[in-house]
């Protein structure tokens, strides 16, 4: 019986060093645009709910107007996380950031894996 448990703990360890090892970014880029934010956060709410994205949150980081965070959740994302009785709840939202700077603005997103490896 203590080698079996033994054999557990050394592959729960093997699986977790597994998940760390793929150097997951937190973050990525999904494009850049000329356009003002203010069309942009328009255009992605729109092009979101659309898809059967729901909108449960939106705000300025900072309260600047150059930095524009979009939350966003949908049924089935938040099924499969919910599956997760700890914090599963907190990887069903995913977040789509605008930051302008001088005439461009980069438009970045929360990368999902990221957020599962984390809370699920």
């Amino acid at each position: 019986m203590k080698k079996l448990i033994l054999l557990i703990i050394c592959f729960a360890w093997l699986q977790n060093s597994n998940a760390q090892n793929k150097n997951l970014s937190p973050f990525f880029t999904v494009g850049t645009s000329n356009s003002e934010i203010t069309d942009l956060i328009n255009t992605v709410k729109e092009g979101l709910v659309g898809q059967d994205f729901n909108i449960i949150g939106e705000y300025h980081p900072e309260k600047n107007k150059d930095l524009y965070v979009v939350c966003l959740t949908r049924p089935d994302l938040r099924k499969l996380c919910l599956e997760s009785e700890d914090r599963g709840a907190l990887a069903s939202v995913l977040k789509i950031g605008m930051v302008k700077k001088a005439n461009e603005v980069t438009i970045s997103m929360i990368n999902p894996d990221y957020m599962f490896c984390a809370y699920l």
